[in-house]
């Protein structure tokens, strides 16, 4: 828990792209080893370009390598991060735009390739 205040803090001095970026790597660190959070990183730089501070410039590229990497555990990935904690509401209303970007161009992308059926 004190990890978790530590990151608070550290959260009440950045911009959005760096406050998402932290939480990311925050949450994929507290499900995953240190080894495999790295492999992620290198992941989402190789295949689409993304570096940590790119994710809300280039939400469908992000959601795309979650799925690719975690198939149906990267929605309950996108839980964890919008249940951070974050310092600055108006941030966290961002971030949960961000997800809902995701999820709105999913369902839309979704709803093209059946009507394409």
């Amino acid at each position: 828990m004190a990890q978790l205040s530590v990151l608070s803090k550290q959260c009440a001095f950045l911009n959005f792209d760096e406050l998402l970026a932290k939480i990311v790597d925050y949450v994929l660190r507290s499900v995953f080893s240190e080894r495999f959070v790295f492999s992620v990183w290198t992941y989402l730089e190789m295949a689409a370009s993304i570096e940590p501070l790119d994710i809300a410039r280039k939400p469908e590229a992000f959601e795309a390598c979650l799925k690719n990497l975690f198939g149906s555990a990267a929605e309950h990935l996108e839980k964890l991060i919008l249940k951070m904690p974050v310092p600055n509401a108006g941030n966290k209303d961002r971030i949960g735009r961000t997800i809902q970007i995701l999820r709105r161009y999913k369902r839309a992308k979704k709803n093209l390739y059946k009507n394409r059926a």
